[in-house]
């Protein structure tokens, strides 16, 4: 069964900029790979083989505008005690929103699974280990707490399988929808 997650692909120049800001190397902490930042719209988990023909289908017909977002601001999951997860975020975007519920209703419709969690729209930019110095992220966060990249253009969302080995995950594109209809 692949495990498939619905994201935006980020311009090469964005992923560099934020390669340029990761958090110097430190234990147990690690680096998502710049060719493997996205922002994520739904994490859909395992899927049946036999259901993603249907998944696919069922993407297909999501059509919103095309629309711009802004990274800015970097946080972790969770916000209190020890830190997993290590953040860029977006500037409030409606229109991400929108594309977001748009794909919730559509997916739950055709009987796949949906977070119930509030979506909190980032990029994952690292995954902090327990034997990552809790000091080493309160500085991370404070000196990146006013980051503001360019504004980018989102005409499109992907289809992605991940991969698990035993130090990373490697995200394969299987279908790549635009927000409008050709």
């Amino acid at each position: 069964m692949p495990r498939l997650f619905l994201a935006i692909e980020l311009p090469d120049r964005i992923r560099q900029e934020l390669r340029q800001l990761s958090p110097r190397p430190a234990a147990d902490l690690r680096l998502v790979r710049v060719d493997q930042l996205h922002l994520t719209l739904h994490f859909l988990g395992d899927v049946d083989d036999a259901c993603v023909a249907s998944l696919m289908a069922t993407v297909r017909t999501i059509h919103v505008e095309p629309f711009s977002l802004t990274l800015t601001g970097v946080g972790r999951f969770p916000p209190r005690g020890r830190a997993s997860v290590l953040w860029a975020g977006l500037q409030t975007s409606a229109p991400l929103q929108r594309l977001h519920s748009s794909l919730g209703v559509a997916l739950a419709a055709a009987g796949f699974p949906v977070e119930r969690r509030a979506y909190t729209p980032h990029v994952t930019l690292a995954r902090v280990g327990p034997r990552t110095p809790p000091r080493l992220i309160e500085a991370y966060l404070a000196e990146h707490a006013s980051l503001t990249l360019e504004t980018f253009p989102v005409d499109a969302f992907t289809l992605f399988e991940s991969r698990r080995s035993p130090c990373s995950s490697t995200h394969i594109p299987l279908l790549r929808t635009p927000l409008t209809p050709d």
